[in-house]
């Protein structure tokens, strides 16, 4: 299976980005490429369906939360955060080096994710696609209350009990697991080969897409 296209929003201006009045930026005391970045084209908005992550504005300008990231990150540009732990698992963008990290109070919660902040939105742009290829069919079954379950008793009685139309889904492809994560990995690899290196964001994704765990 080849990589599903993308919609290429890592660098394309529209109006539905975050992005950073003048005066704003000024006041983080940005550097240049990524002021001109956040005030031009800004960050997409996203929903939190991939991964979790959420950009999220206000952004500030935070030392890191443990001395163990500290050392590493000195001043990072607070943008963001995974849904299911906002207040401990953050992103961040390294005002040094540009490059994104995870962050949080842990040391274990702090990890190199990508170089810069666009191949990050491209590196969600390629998983989200593949990991909805791979999660299996949603399942028919459903809840029904207790007066609905009594109607359903009373028109059984009655011989007048009509089985349900199955409802129509759209067949899923079948995808060879291993080839789309293969292939996802690849192309991480030739993006960003830093995003790949142990102990590092990305390679946590894949070793848990691969168990079948996300």
């Amino acid at each position: 299976m080849g990589m599903p296209p993308t919609s290429g929003t890592a660098d394309r201006a529209g109006p539905d980005r975050i992005r950073l009045t003048p005066d704003e930026a000024a006041a983080l005391d940005l550097p240049p490429t990524l002021h001109d970045w956040l005030t031009t084209t800004g960050l997409p908005v996203l929903d939190g369906e991939t991964l979790g992550v959420t950009f999220q504005h206000p952004f500030r300008v935070t030392p890191t939360p443990s001395a163990a990231s500290t050392k590493r990150w000195p001043r990072l540009l607070d943008i963001g955060y995974e849904q299911w732990e906002p207040e401990h698992l953050r992103v961040g963008i390294d005002l040094d080096t540009l490059a994104v990290v995870g962050y949080g109070p842990e040391p274990a919660d702090n990890a190199f994710i990508n170089s810069s902040v666009q191949t990050f939105i491209t590196f969600l742009e390629h998983y989200r696609p593949v990991s909805d290829a791979l999660k299996p069919a949603e399942s028919s079954f459903r809840i029904i209350g207790p007066e609905e379950a009594a109607e359903m008793i009373r028109q059984l009685h009655e011989g007048t009990l009509k089985p349900r139309p199955k409802p129509k889904a759209e067949p899923k492809p079948r995808i060879n697991r291993k080839k789309a994560i293969d292939e996802l990995r690849d192309t991480f690899k030739a993006a960003d080969p830093d995003a790949l290196k142990r102990n590092t964001y990305w390679p946590r994704i894949i070793s848990q897409l691969r168990d079948g765990l996300i």
